[in-house]
């Protein structure tokens, strides 16, 4: 009696333990997905495997007190369970540190260069226009020039002036999808597609204000327009990419 009552209470104390342990390892989990970097990851990681080796052992005393097959069928399929669980958590985190990681940090320099190379478009373009005007004025006040050469300044100063309306467009429109993308990096999942359509409405009006822009700036700005719209829609975009993140986290939640 005194042997089968000890027994029992071998049996109680090691399932306690058991789903101590559990716990511990529930409440570490977590951590894993919530990981800022590679390292603190694997940290993470090797602690949980470390619980999952105590586990383990926990699991051992469980069975040396020969519980019923029942009862051990369910703790085995609960440890199993939870081990499934785990496995996938580290797969997840896996990808997003091997692949959505390097992923976006390419997707960032992307659009740093594409915004680099735009402005120092408009940049250029913008000295030669106050080149231009500062030509202009010298022969409107050049005594020395015929009538006809100062009416031909004026004429080529109207020009240039009615330039730069388009130009200040398109770089408000640059602005624009520059912040956009960014937003779209961060965005959450009930805020992305209001991000996205904004994105893809602007990549797609962009040409109204080209058609007026000089044809020299237009045809330097082909690269960087062309990048944006890369980056704004379809399948290699920001947006897109930021979906797949979203999801992975969705689905880590889940395991959790």
């Amino acid at each position: 009696m005194i042997a089968s009552a000890g027994s029992a209470s071998r049996r109680a104390f090691g399932a306690l333990e058991l789903s101590r342990q559990a716990e511990v390892i529930a409440s570490a989990a977590p951590r894993l997905l919530a990981s800022t970097t590679a390292a603190q990851q694997m940290r993470t990681d090797l602690d949980i495997r470390k619980e999952l080796a105590e586990l383990d052992r926990l699991l051992g005393l469980v069975k040396s007190g020969r519980p019923d097959r029942a009862s051990l069928a369910e703790i085995e399929s609960c440890v199993t369970w939870l081990r499934g669980n785990l496995a996938q958590l580290q797969e997840l985190v896996g990808t997003r540190w091997h692949q959505l990681g390097p992923r976006r940090t390419e997707l960032l320099n992307r659009i740093a260069q594409v915004t680099d190379d735009a402005q120092w478009e408009l940049e250029n373009w913008s000295r030669q226009f106050d080149l231009r005007i500062a030509q202009v004025r010298s022969t409107v006040t050049d005594s020395s020039l015929s009538q006809q050469a100062r009416d031909k300044a004026i004429t080529n100063l109207a020009q240039t002036l009615a330039s730069a309306r388009p130009q200040q467009l398109i770089r408000t429109w640059f602005t624009d999808i520059h912040s956009g993308l960014l937003q779209a990096t961060s965005a959450s999942a009930s805020d992305l597609p209001h991000v996205a359509f904004n994105l893809s409405t602007w990549v797609q009006s962009i040409d109204r204000p080209l058609e007026n822009v000089d044809p020299g700036l237009k045809s330097r700005l082909a690269g960087s327009i062309r990048g944006f719209r890369a980056l704004a829609e379809g399948p290699d975009s920001v947006p897109e990419f930021r979906g797949k993140e979203l999801a992975l986290f969705a689905k880590g939640e889940k395991l959790l």
